[in-house]
């Protein structure tokens, strides 16, 4: 197995899921919650997935089910990589955690299935003056074993 590139695999899905939101970053429908927001970002990305798996010669991997601590995967040179979706609304006067619930999950993926979780984090704010509408201000890939430490909270 060849050593794997994590800053490069992230820079590669960043930038091919950032494409399928160019035309997009501006004057998103807000949707009526946040998850419903999220709901419609990871919808996008899944009905792409394949093609962008096979434009960077990575294997699509079905979701096992919808109780999976991931919302799409692939695997690379022999790893299974498992991507989560997270919005997190840029808002000072708004609460957005956007934090990983299912820590038990999480580490028995990683540990038992020597599986990589990676995070796709959507940071938005509200378009203009209408409260209807969101901007996609940047759009990060990132391993979660790689994050800062002060990243993590414990609740």
């Amino acid at each position: 197995m060849n050593k794997l590139n994590f800053k490069k695999i992230s820079l590669q899905i960043e930038e091919r899921i950032g494409t399928l939101f160019e035309e997009l970053r501006s004057g998103i429908a807000a949707r009526e919650d946040s998850r419903a927001f999220g709901a419609m970002i990871e919808k996008r990305i899944t009905q792409n997935w394949k093609k962008i798996c096979s434009e960077l010669g990575y294997e699509p991997i079905d979701v096992p089910g919808r109780r999976t601590i991931f919302d799409f995967a692939c695997c690379i040179d022999g790893v299974v990589f498992g991507f989560d979706v997270k919005t997190k609304d840029l808002d000072k006067a708004r609460y957005s955690d956007g934090g990983v619930c299912a820590v038990g999950n999480l580490l028995k993926y990683m540990a038992n299935d020597r599986g990589v979780f990676m995070i796709v984090e959507f940071g938005h704010n509200q378009a203009g003056s209408t409260e209807d509408t969101r901007d996609i201000e940047y759009i990060r890939v990132a391993p979660f074993h790689a994050l800062p430490h002060d990243t993590y909270r414990k609740e």
